[in-house]
C-alpha cells in the first residue's frame, strides 16, 4: 500500500509541475501535506472480515467510524462468509445491511471496495462462496481450485511400513534416502489405502 500510495503521490506531483508551469502558480505544498497526511482515497483498504457471525448496522457503523478514526483506513472490502453467518447471504437483510455500510462509508469519506470471493488467491476460482455453497464447483468441478497436501513421514529402516493414505486423489508417493539423497518413486506400490 506504501508503493501504491508513494506512486499516487508522484502522479500528484508530477500533475502539480505540469500544472504549476502551466499557471505558473506553486502546488508543491499540497504534494507534502498529502504525504505527511494522506487524504483517505490515499490510505490503506483491508479486508473487513464478517467471520461466521452475526452482523448488525450498527456494529457495521461503529467499526467503520473505528477504522477511520482509530487505524486511519481510508476504506474496507467486506467480506462475509460461514455457516454461522447472518443476516442470510444475499438476502434482503443482507443487501440492507451492505446498504447501510455503503451509506455511512459515504457519510464518512470513506471507500469500499466490493470483494465478494472467499477463498485465496483472488481469480483462483477457489469455489467457497460466503454462504458456503459451492455453487461454481457444483457446475464446473473441472474448473475449480485444487489443493495439493504434502503429507511427510520420517522412516528408519530397515524395516516395513504401513499408513493409511489421507482422502483424496493420490498424485505421488516418493521415498528418500537421507543418507544418499536418492529419490525413490512408490506411487504404483501404493494400494490397499496404505503405503
Amino acid at each position: 500500500m506504501i508503493v501504491a500510495m508513494i506512486t499516487h503521490l508522484r502522479m500528484i506531483a508530477v500533475a502539480c509541475l505540469i500544472a504549476a508551469m502551466a499557471l505558473r502558480s506553486p502546488c508543491q505544498a499540497d504534494a507534502r501535506s498529502d504525504f505527511v497526511n494522506p487524504p483517505l482515497r490515499f490510505r490503506a483498504r483491508p479486508f473487513w472480515f464478517w467471520n461466521n457471525t452475526s452482523v448488525t448496522a450498527a456494529e457495521v457503523e461503529a467499526q467503520l467510524e473505528g477504522n477511520r478514526d482509530q487505524s486511519g483506513y481510508g476504506g474496507l472490502a467486506p467480506l462475509p462468509f460461514g455457516p454461522k453467518f447472518t443476516p442470510k447471504y444475499l438476502s434482503e437483510e443482507y443487501f440492507a445491511l451492505y446498504g447501510a455500510a455503503v451509506r455511512k462509508a459515504k457519510e464518512l469519506g470513506m471507500f469500499l471496495t466490493i470483494y465478494d470471493e472467499y477463498g485465496f488467491p483472488s481469480g483462483s476460482w477457489g469455489a467457497n462462496m460466503g454462504d458456503g455453497i459451492p455453487r461454481f464447483k457444483n457446475k464446473y468441478p473441472d474448473a475449480t481450485l485444487r489443493r495439493l497436501d504434502k503429507h511427510k513421514d520420517n522412516v528408519t529402516g530397515p524395516g516395513s511400513y504401513s499408513r493409511q493414505l489421507p482422502p483424496g486423489k493420490l498424485m505421488s508417493i516418493v521415498a528418500m534416502n537421507t543418507g544418499t539423497k536418492e529419490r525413490v518413486d512408490l506411487t504404483g506400490q501404493a494400494s490397499g489405502g496404505s503405503k
